[in-house]
């Protein structure tokens, strides 16, 4: 799902859908029965059904913010980004406090290729709402944002604000090494990104980004060593694979620099990566 509201909860089962449904067949129900068929609709997959439903909650109910929050993370999977926003609007209008919907506006909107709005309804929220427990997402979507459109520094700033409220979160961490190695800060970039790694030894991104900075470091030895262990863990990623025949190459072992360059030759990338730091690899 759009990550923000429907869980996919094994207690959600099709049989207690199945008789939501029945009931509201059988009977006018209230927005708040409607509301509660379409998460469980939503949490089954059944998204037209579960646009139905959040239609049916509006109907009696217009102002019912959750309805609107709901309806626009479906719509938003439906491929339907105008109606979507709408209904985010809609739900901001009544709960403007929930960080949670801003964050979905500025996706939709990152989605849309508008980096400026989407930037605008995290800040907004952020501003909206400092003192929530969910403001370090916030913080994160503002990094990778300002991370896509190179401002470096502004993503280090959010990234940093992320990380105070979630130190043991390695993929924050990740993404403020990898916004410190792409301003060439390499010392700092280095020090997050094996903070990283000290809580999760196998994130290939971290692994990944810290090879590509020994790289640029001309330590090539280690670069050799780490992007082994990632090469290891997912040997189908050319550009990792592209990489350690260089640090093979520089460090005269031209028979595995061959085998490395052949594999991502196979795997079809020459080119560097240009993704936005952090999430899962």
């Amino acid at each position: 799902m759009h990550d923000l509201v429907f869980s996919r909860v094994d207690v959600v089962l099709d049989r207690t859908f199945t008789e939501f449904k029945a009931a509201l067949g059988a009977r006018a129900a209230s927005p708040e029965a409607c509301y509660a068929c379409g998460v469980g609709a939503a949490a089954l997959g059944r998204l037209d059904e579960a646009e139905g439903c959040f239609h049916g909650a509006l109907r009696d109910r217009p102002d019912y913010w959750s309805a609107h929050y709901c309806l626009g993370l479906v719509c938003a999977e439906n491929g339907k980004p105008a109606e979507a926003l709408t209904h985010l609007a809609r739900a901001l209008k009544g709960m403007p406090q929930v960080l949670r919907i801003w964050r979905a506006q500025g996706r939709i909107h990152a989605q849309q290729g508008n980096p400026g709005h989407a930037i605008k309804s995290f800040r907004t929220g952020l501003e909206t709402n400092p003192g929530s427990s969910e403001a370090w997402v916030l913080h994160q979507e503002l990094g990778s944002a300002y991370y896509a459109q190179r401002r470096y520094a502004e993503a280090v700033r959010e990234f940093e604000q992320a990380v105070v409220v979630r130190p043991r979160d390695p993929h924050l961490h990740v993404n403020l090494g990898t916004s410190y190695l792409a301003m060439g800060r390499l010392d700092r970039a280095e020090a997050a990104l094996k903070i990283a790694l000290g809580i999760d030894p196998g994130l290939l991104s971290g692994l990944r980004n810290l090879g590509t900075l020994h790289i640029k470091a001309r330590r090539f030895e280690d670069a050799t060593v780490v992007l082994a262990r990632a090469v290891a863990i997912d040997p189908c990623h050319a550009s990792t694979q592209r990489k350690l025949a260089l640090a093979c190459f520089e460090q005269g072992n031209e028979a595995g620099a061959e085998e490395h360059m052949r594999r991502a030759l196979e795997l079809g990338g020459l080119a560097e990566d240009a993704r936005a730091p952090g999430g899962k690899p």
